[in-house]
C-alpha cells in the first residue's frame, strides 16, 4: 500500500472517532451550549510536543530533495490541535506570512520538573481563551526504567514514580488556576513497554529475570494512573488532576499504543483491525544511527529510510517515540476534546 493511501486511511478512521466524540459530548447534559474556540494555543512537554525552529519534528520527517523539511507534511498531535482551530504555532507557521502567536515550550528531554517550570514561568499569561496542552513523563518513566532493570528493591523506584507524577498534575491544576486560568488538554505517556527499546532489551535479557517489556508497561501505567486520578491499584498517591473534564481534558496516549499495535497482531481475542494504516508495530523506521535511545530524533527524516520504506506504515519512529500514525490518532482526539468538554 502506497504511503498516500495509509495516511487517507489513517485520517478517515481518526476523524469518525472525532465525530462519535463530538456525537457522545452533544448527548452530555453537562455540555456547553458555546463551542468552545480558544484565542491562543501554548504547548508545554518533551519531544513529543516540541518542534524545532527548522520546523523538524521528533518522529520522521519529511523532506525534499533539497533535504528541506516539509513540516505541514506531517503534524505533530499538539499541530494537529492548533491547525483545527486555525491557530499558528512557532516552527511551523500555516504560511511565511502568517505569524505565529502561539507559544511552544516544549523542549526534547525535558523531564516533568522542568516541564512544570515551563507552565509556572507562564502563569500569568493563562486566561480561558487560552488552551495549554500539557505533555510529559515519558522521559521520568524511562529514567526509573534504567534504574529498575537492575534494582533489587523497586519501591524507591515507585516512590519516585509517584512524586513525577504528581509534579506533572500539580502543572495541569496551576494552569488551569480552578476555572480563572486556561483550558488544558493533557494526555498520558505512551505505553512504553510496547516500544522497540523494550521488546530490544528483552530480546538481550538486560532485565536479568524481569521482563523488560512488563517493567515499563508497568512503570508507564503507574505514572499515567496517578498524574491523572493519584490512585494506583485502589492505592491513593495524590490528588491527580482535579478539574478532569471540567477544565482539563484527558487523552488516552497510553491507550492508544496499545490500540494501534493491536491493530497489527490483534487484541486478546485474536482481532485485527488494520483501519490504521499500519504493518509495522514492533521496530523504528529511523534507523538506529538516528533512532536510538540517546540520539537527536529530530535528525531523522524520509531520507534516511531504507528505499520503499513506509514512515506511515511505522507506529514507531524511533526506539521510543511514536510515529506519525500514534500522533494522528492522539491529536484529533485531543482535538475532539478540546471542542467538546464542558470547559
Amino acid at each position: 500500500m502506497n504511503p498516500l493511501s495509509r495516511l487517507a486511511r489513517a485520517w478517515r478512521t481518526a476523524t469518525v472517532l472525532a465525530l462519535a466524540l463530538a456525537g457522545l459530548a452533544g448527548c452530555d447534559s453537562s455540555s456547553r451550549i458555546e463551542p468552545y474556540v480558544p484565542t491562543r494555543m501554548m504547548s508545554f512537554g518533551d519531544d513529543l510536543s516540541a518542534v524545532n525552529a527548522d520546523g523538524r519534528k521528533y518522529f520522521v520527517n519529511v523532506v525534499d530533495s533539497s533535504n528541506v523539511v516539509n513540516c505541514s507534511a506531517v503534524s505533530s498531535w499538539n499541530q494537529i490541535v492548533a491547525n483545527g482551530f486555525g491557530l499558528t504555532m512557532p516552527g511551523c507557521p500555516v504560511s511565511p506570512a502568517t505569524p505565529a502567536t502561539g507559544f511552544n515550550g516544549a523542549v526534547a528531554g525535558a523531564r516533568v520538573d522542568a516541564i512544570k517550570l515551563q507552565v509556572d514561568a507562564r502563569l500569568n499569561e493563562f486566561v480561558p481563551s487560552t488552551l495549554v496542552t500539557i505533555q510529559g513523563g515519558m522521559w521520568d518513566v524511562l529514567d526509573a526504567y534504567l534504574l529498575a532493570k537492575t534494582a533489587t528493591d523497586l519501591q524507591p523506584i515507585y516512590n519516585q514514580i509517584v512524586t513525577k507524577a504528581n509534579v506533572l498534575s500539580a502543572a495541569v491544576n496551576s494552569a488551569t488556576r480552578q476555572g480563572q486560568g486556561a483550558r488544558v488538554v493533557y494526555i498520558a505517556v505512551p505505553d512504553l513497554g510496547l516500544s522497540p527499546l523494550a521488546i530490544q532489551d528483552q530480546a538481550a535479557g538486560s532485565c536479568g529475570v524481569r521482563d523488560c517489556r512488563a517493567l515499563l508497561t508497568e512503570l508507564s501505567a503507574r505514572f499515567n494512573s496517578i498524574f491523572r486520578v493519584g490512585i494506583y491499584q485502589e492505592v491513593v498517591y495524590g490528588p491527580g488532576v482535579t478539574n478532569d473534564g471540567r477544565y482539563a481534558a484527558f487523552v488516552d496516549g497510553e491507550g492508544w499504543t496499545r490500540t494501534l499495535v493491536a491493530s497489527v497482531l490483534g487484541d486478546s481475542n485474536g482481532t485485527k483491525n488494520d483501519v490504521y494504516g499500519l504493518d509495522q508495530v514492533t521496530s523504528a523506521a529511523c534507523p538506529v544511527v538516528v533512532g536510538g535511545l540517546n540520539d537527536d530524533i529530530s535528525a531523522c527524516d524520509t531520507a534516511d529510510l531504507v528505499a520503499g520504506v513506509s514512515a506511515a506504515a511505522y507506529l514507531w519512529a524511533a526506539s521510543v517515540h511514536p510515529g506519525q500514525a500514534w500522533h494522528l490518532q492522539v491529536g484529533t482526539i485531543a482535538l475532539a476534546r478540546a471542542r467538546n468538554n464542558p470547559f
